[in-house]
């Protein structure tokens, strides 16, 4: 009997958020799964990892699979751990997600649903990130669980091979998903507005709250364009960021 494939799958929303579970209960129905996700919400992230703490975990709830595990850790944490120690065998594929909220553009670099999906290819495994453009923690899965189940079914095909280093960046519309279509990151940047309080005992407290600033690009069609008008963004992304062009540019700085 041939053996089922194994997908680890993960989050920054954490454990017990909708989104792991409407990914978890698609993926079960094609393969074997491991869920292996913090604890709580570990958003904005990124690659980062605990390294002076232990990371403590527990069995736990999610999406009706049977090797669910939470850990007080981030995501990047969750997905060596599930590699390095909690998966029985080898994973055939990486899935983080779905996120409550876009990843789109720059969020990729910020986000812990997207670093942990550049751990995976890290690993060498076929690896993919999923959002949804709805951050409400009650959002409606029905449609990215029919757009991931279509993801993962071409993932899964042996005659599909990603190059070494490669991540897939999924960002999915809220409501009707026209289709799939590949589109660059739009480029942009946050622009943050600082909130200041001052404690009865003289503590200054910030909050960040920021707003999204697209910038124009030669690209005609970017992620951001493609889920305003319905239709679900994949984006390929590498984890080496060389920019090799420029190399020549740099050679002023050798000694």
């Amino acid at each position: 009997m041939t053996e089922r494939p194994l997908i680890l799958i993960t989050n920054d929303d954490g454990v017990s958020s909708r989104g792991i579970a409407a990914l978890a209960e698609v993926a079960a129905e094609r393969a074997d799964v491991i869920v292996v996700a913090p604890d709580g919400a570990y958003s904005g992230k990124s690659h980062s990892i605990t390294v002076m703490d232990e990371l403590r975990t527990r069995r736990a709830e999610c999406g009706g699979v049977s090797e669910c595990y939470a850990v007080k850790g981030t995501p990047v944490d969750c997905v060596k751990l599930g590699y390095y120690g909690l998966a029985k065998r080898r994973p055939t594929l990486l899935l983080s997600g779905i996120n409550h909220g876009s990843n789109t553009s720059v969020s990729v670099h910020y986000s812990g649903t997207a670093g942990a999906a550049r751990e995976g290819a890290l690993l060498g495994l076929t690896s993919c990130a999923i959002s949804l453009a709805d951050y409400s923690p009650e959002a409606d899965m029905e449609a990215a669980k029919r757009v991931a189940g279509a993801i993962i079914d071409k993932l899964l095909d042996p005659s599909v091979r990603l190059k070494a280093g490669l991540m897939l960046n999924v960002n999915i519309p809220a409501g009707e998903v026209k289709g799939i279509r590949c589109a660059a990151m739009a480029m942009g940047r946050w622009v943050e507005t600082p909130y200041h309080h001052t404690t009865v005992f003289g503590e200054e407290l910030y909050w960040l709250d920021g707003k999204f600033e697209e910038i124009a690009s030669g690209d005609t069609m970017t992620d951001e364009k493609l889920i305003q008008r319905g239709y679900a963004a994949l984006t390929p992304i590498l984890v080496d960021v060389t920019d090799r062009g420029a190399m020549e540019e740099c050679k002023i700085f050798e000694q």
